[in-house]
């Protein structure tokens, strides 16, 4: 098994991520749920990585504009 070492400023919560985005947590874990973004669960907590967020709120992810609605 690979070793991963990741600092703990390359991850957000999923409710930064949401408010960061404009978006519902729902739609984050959505996102997580069907790979569209990397979720890491750390004691119980989901967080995600902010490169990808980063991206996203730029308009350069993986995920287009119109697949996680902004109200659910």
């Amino acid at each position: 098994m690979a070793l991963v070492t990741i600092n703990t400023n390359d991850l957000m919560s999923v409710q930064d991520a949401a408010k960061l985005l404009g978006r519902p947590r729902l739609a984050i874990y959505r996102m997580i749920k069907r790979n569209a973004i990397t979720g890491i669960e750390l004691g119980g907590v989901t967080f995600v990585l902010t490169i990808e967020i980063q991206k996203l709120k730029e308009g350069g992810g993986k995920v287009a504009n119109n697949e996680a609605p902004k109200n659910e």
